[in-house]
């Protein structure tokens, strides 16, 4: 009887564990698929602000102008509307300074990101990637775990 038991037992724990890894297969699928997009609509984002020639000007003139950089600023917002599961974006200069953001309170009380891997791999000079993913991190400005995706 207790042999029953037992194999009952290590039956049903096989047929769990083997439900489990399908469910966790299926969640990095889905998780992969969804991250795929999302970087995919930032990108597309990036490029169509880019290719504004008002926004590279803008952008350009930030440091004379403050119009400039609220522009920039206001021009990075519209690009994240459309986009909900990005916290922010920030655009940085040469040196890691933010230079324009969507939150400008988070991105004020950055100094510089110049020591982190996802700005330090873009700026390589042989850099070969367009865009980086970092890995999971703790924000220094708000203290949450996130990751960054970052482009030349």
């Amino acid at each position: 009887m207790l042999a029953l038991i037992a194999f009952d037992l290590w039956r049903s724990y096989a047929r769990d564990l083997r439900e489990a890894e399908r469910a966790t297969r299926n969640l990095t699928i889905a998780l992969e698929a969804h991250t795929s997009r999302t970087v995919q609509a930032v990108d597309l984002a990036l490029r169509a602000l880019a290719a504004r020639p008002e926004a590279l000007t803008t952008l350009k003139k930030r440091d004379a102008n403050k119009v400039g950089a609220l522009i920039f600023d206001a021009l990075l917002q519209a690009r994240l509307s459309g986009l909900p599961q990005v916290m922010w974006m920030t655009a940085f200069d040469t040196l890691g300074r933010p230079v324009a953001s969507t939150d400008s309170a988070t991105a004020n009380s950055l100094a510089t990101v110049s020591d982190r891997d996802y700005f330090q791999a873009i700026r390589s000079a042989d850099a070969k990637a367009r865009t980086f993913i970092s890995a999971p991190f703790k924000g220094r400005a708000t203290g949450r775990w996130t990751f960054v995706v970052s482009q030349r």
